[in-house]
């Protein structure tokens, strides 16, 4: 467990060092034109916040597939559910209720006599 913390915290730091020279090599500032708004940004904040909206976007795109399938296992829950307690039902049902089942014929091309 402690070598798995070790490699956990060199890769965050890795990330952490990397996030810090993308800052500083993108810290020049850039004009933004977007839907008639002009402001001036640094670049990172830029970049930054398109993978945040390009994120946010996917997302939104997946979400309606998660919850159709989230709604059919639920569906199905349900239906298995009700099938457990009819199975339980009928295990618990009482023999006379059993009895009234017609017997069952007798299989043929079986012999009476031994070994033949």
């Amino acid at each position: 467990m402690a070598l798995r913390r070790v490699v956990l915290a060199l890769l965050a730091a890795l990330l952490l060092l990397a996030a810090v020279l993308f800052v500083l090599r993108n810290a020049q500032v850039a004009p933004v034109d977007l839907l008639g708004l002009r402001f001036e940004s640094p670049l990172w904040v830029l970049m930054l916040g398109a993978f945040v909206a390009g994120a946010l976007c996917c997302g939104a795109a997946l979400a309606v597939p998660l919850l159709r399938a989230n709604w059919g296992e639920r569906r199905a829950r349900k239906a298995l559910a009700q099938m457990e307690s009819e199975l339980h039902a009928l295990r618990n049902a009482p023999p006379a209720e059993q009895a009234s089942a017609p017997p069952a014929p007798p299989e043929q091309g079986e012999s009476s006599g031994g070994a033949g």
